[in-house]
């Protein structure tokens, strides 16, 4: 495969799409999926049950955008690699594949604590995402346990890792690994 000096678009466009999810999967989840039910709370005129339906269907998009940009990266250019110590080198690539687990388990847990506790997934009230496990309460609460408890601390310590890195290229190594995912990449001189 031949290397370019910067992401190609469609990369850098998945890039800041699930990492714009994933920040409003979080802001939904502290607000509109925790407002109270009985006092009939509205947000933006959605009640609490509304906002799990646009929950999950943002879950389904992240894990639809993640798997195409699985495929795109291995089909297709990547950058030049920038010349950095091998320690840097294995901490990216550990943190990449993290963030990858990450990427895919976090909806995946939120996928199989919806159908194996026997909720459907409906993808923004256009159709139904095809329910492929069981009803299994033990599976959902493993399930739950993990998308609730374990994957919203590696995610933040994970993320955190990632956005240091970067920072630490740009700042203190001065190296082009920032410029090659920035959108206006372009721009640089």
């Amino acid at each position: 495969m031949v290397s370019t000096s910067r992401y190609n678009g469609l990369s850098i466009f998945i890039h800041w799409a699930v990492a714009l999810l994933f920040l409003t999967q979080f802001v939904i989840a502290e607000t509109g999926m925790e407002l109270n039910v009985k006092a009939g709370e509205l947000m933006l005129g959605f009640g609490k049950y509304d906002w799990y339906g646009v929950h999950k269907s943002i879950g389904v998009s992240v894990f639809v955008l993640v798997a195409l940009r699985m495929i795109w990266r291995f089909t297709s250019r990547q950058p030049e690699p920038i010349p950095m110590p091998k320690w840097d080198l294995y901490l990216s690539r550990f943190n990449f594949i993290l963030l990858y687990i990450i990427m895919v388990g976090f909806p995946l847990s939120g996928y199989i604590m919806s159908v194996a506790g026997g909720h459907g997934v409906k993808w923004f009230w256009l159709f139904d995402v095809p329910n492929l496990i069981a009803k299994n309460q033990a599976l959902a609460g493993q399930a739950h346990f993990m998308h609730e408890e374990i994957f919203p601390i590696a995610v933040y310590v994970v993320i955190g890792l990632h956005v240091t890195g970067a920072l630490y290229h740009f700042v203190v190594r001065k190296d082009n690994v920032l410029w090659q995912m920035l959108p206006l990449s372009f721009l640089k001189k």
